[in-house]
């Protein structure tokens, strides 16, 4: 391969002592390139991964507040439930006592 551009002067030859100097340039360049770009692809995973984690908290929040919805839902018609059970209790006592009456009266007409 043909790595002259990387040398600072002409290309020493095979048997040159000291071998090749790098240009002080393209040293800067990947020292500061190097680094730029594993900064740069961390920084887009951490902004994926910090999207993912908003799109998560958006869920959970909307998820809490269905349930919400959903319990007060849930809780008013258990309260109608209730008040209308109470008033069958009611019925049923009134359609007792009425019976009562009138197997009562039954009895007395049956003697």
């Amino acid at each position: 391969m043909n790595w002259h551009w990387l040398a600072s002067g002409p290309a020493p030859g095979l048997g040159t002592p000291g071998g090749v100097h790098l240009n002080s340039a393209v040293v800067t360049g990947l020292i500061v390139g190097i680094p730029s770009t594993i900064i740069a692809v961390a920084a887009y995973f951490l902004s994926v991964r910090s999207g993912r984690e908003a799109a998560s908290a958006s869920r959970v929040q909307i998820d809490a507040e269905a349930y919400t919805r959903a319990k007060d839902l849930y809780e008013s018609a258990i309260a109608a439930l209730r008040q209308q059970v109470d008033d069958l209790r009611g019925e049923v006592a009134a359609l007792r006592g009425q019976l009562d009456r009138v197997t009562a009266q039954l009895r007395r007409r049956a003697r």
